[in-house]
Parts: structure tokens; C-alpha cells; sequence
């Protein structure tokens, strides 16, 4: 049973991201858990950087672009006495689950994907990833908004018991999919909108 999350934001920031953080966090308290923020993404986790998270902690951050638990690339998490550190870090702390939010700059969702299923088996990975477009700034009213749902979705699917998945949008529904259904997805173009963006683009 799950009684404590972590959370990491990796690669680049995006707005959102500490929209995310706060409805992770809060929802998740909601829903009985502890919650922990891993500082600086997968150095932190090496490192042992990290802060318990609570509603008051949280609070203020939802407007704020960028990321509050910070984020950094990690060549030792690449190394697999790395992951033997961020594994250790975890069961030390009674870690249960991890929620990584990753943006443009981190490692694919393939990594991520295969770094936590192969090297953290026993935890439930639940990715979330904020769209790639819509980088730097404060979050929109919007973004916020998806971050959130994003968030619920993500905690929810841990407390099922449901591993290995990614939290997305999918036909303005937000949605958690096996990551494998996730590869073989096919998005579909909307016509109208793609013929106004390369109008105005122009």
C-alpha cells in the first residue's frame, strides 16, 4: 500500500510545472499520503536533496513559471552506481511511488520510462509530461488548470495500483495509458486548426 510519494521535475522548465508540484502535492495529502519533493531532479536523488511537501509549502506557486523543487541533468544517474544511490535515497525514505515531471530537455519518456521500471521495479512510475511549446513564463490560467487534472490523474493512478503509465491528453480527456499503448498512440491532426496556424504563421 502506498503511504508516501515522491515527486522530481527533470530537463527544462515549462509553465505548469510548479502547478503540477502544488496539485500532486495537495491532492495527494487529500488523499492521505505523505508527499516529498526531490530537489534538482535526478542529481537531487542521488544526492539525497529533498523536502517533505505540505499544503502550506505549496501554497503561492501555482502563478509562478519554472519549477519550485528546481531541476538539473544527472551524468551519474546515467551510471548504475548512480541509480544505486537514488534507489537507496528512496527505500531510505520510505519513497513508495515516484512522479516525475518531465519537460522538453530531459530524458525521452523511453528513458524515463526504462530507467524507472528497470531500476525502481517496485514503485509504481507515473510520468507527466507539460507540452514542449509552451516554454518559459507564467503559467496560463490553462496551464494551470491541466496541471492540476494532470496531477489527480497521476495520484489516482497510484492509488489503483496501476504502474507504468503516462498521464496525457487524449481527445481533451485527460487520460493515463499503458506506456506501451502510449508508443504506438496515433495523434490525430485537427485540419482547421492546422491550416489557421499555417496561415497566420505565414
Amino acid at each position: 500500500m502506498i503511504k508516501k510519494i515522491g515527486v522530481l521535475t527533470s530537463g527544462g522548465d515549462a509553465p505548469g510545472m510548479n502547478a503540477a508540484i502544488r496539485g500532486i502535492a495537495r491532492y495527494a495529502i487529500y488523499k492521505g499520503l505523505a508527499v516529498e519533493g526531490i530537489q534538482k531532479g535526478y542529481e537531487g536523488l542521488i544526492n539525497g536533496e529533498s523536502v517533505p511537501l505540505n499544503r502550506r509549502s505549496v501554497g503561492g506557486i501555482i502563478h509562478r513559471g519554472g519549477t519550485l523543487l528546481k531541476t538539473a541533468r544527472s551524468k551519474e544517474f546515467e551510471t548504475e552506481a548512480g541509480r544505486q544511490k537514488a534507489m537507496a535515497f528512496l527505500r531510505q525514505n520510505d519513497i513508495d511511488a515516484l512522479v516525475v515531471i518531465v519537460a522538453e530537455g530531459a530524458m525521452s519518456g523511453n528513458e524515463v520510462y526504462e530507467h524507472i521500471h528497470h531500476y525502481h521495479a517496485e514503485l509504481n512510475p507515473s510520468l507527466t509530461v507539460l507540452g514542449y511549446l509552451q516554454r518559459g513564463g507564467s503559467p496560463t490560467a490553462y496551464d494551470a488548470k491541466m496541471a492540476g487534472k494532470f496531477a489527480q490523474k497521476a495520484v489516482d493512478t497510484l492509488l489503483a495500483g496501476k504502474a507504468n503509465v503516462i498521464v496525457g491528453l487524449i481527445d481533451n480527456h485527460v487520460t493515463a495509458i499503458p506506456y506501451q499503448q502510449a508508443e504506438r498512440y496515433i495523434y490525430g491532426i485537427d485540419e482547421e486548426e492546422y491550416d489557421l496556424v499555417h496561415a497566420l504563421g505565414k
